[in-house]
């Protein structure tokens, strides 16, 4: 898979991330119980998003997932903009690393926030398991991207 397909599919996933996180911050604050997404007391979005692990400090989960989202958007976009430009190789490998960094932290989130459901809430949110799913394929994409990255420079290195 090429650097272009790598960096357009995170950009696709953020793209798919935001209005999933959208939904689960209105989920939060709506009044009544959701049909959409519960099935029964096992699969049930109700559950987990009104629960107490629902918040930090008070702020939705699902706000800081659409801001990791949105973060991931716009690296993605500027990784894009560098790679059209020749010699932009140094910007290029300092975003794809803060892409890394951003998804190394969003994952082991989605982790401790998937614990949460399996362990200590007993119930999961279709939702976000979606969005865990979203998080771990960025996860390895960025890897990839991060090696591929590493290889251009040494075989700039070696051509020298």
């Amino acid at each position: 898979m090429s650097k272009r397909s790598l960096i357009l599919f995170i950009l696709i996933l953020s793209l798919l991330g935001m209005p999933l996180t959208i939904y689960l911050t209105y989920l939060h604050f709506k009044p009544e119980l959701s049909t959409f997404c519960n099935f029964n007391e096992k699969f049930n979005c109700d559950i987990v998003n009104k629960s107490s692990y629902a918040e930090i400090l008070g702020i939705p989960v699902a706000i800081f997932g659409f801001i990791g989202y949105l973060l991931f958007f716009i690296l993605s976009f500027e990784k894009i903009i560098a790679m059209k430009k020749k010699g932009n190789l140094v910007k290029e490998k300092k975003i794809t690393k803060y892409i890394l960094i951003l998804s190394i932290v969003s994952f082991i989130f989605s982790l401790y926030l998937t614990f949460l459901e399996a362990f200590v809430i007993f119930a999961w949110c279709i939702f976000c398991l979606i969005s865990a799913t979203f998080i771990t394929i960025i996860l390895i994409l960025s890897i990839i991207l991060y090696k591929k990255d590493g290889k251009i420079e040494k075989n700039i290195k070696l051509n020298k």
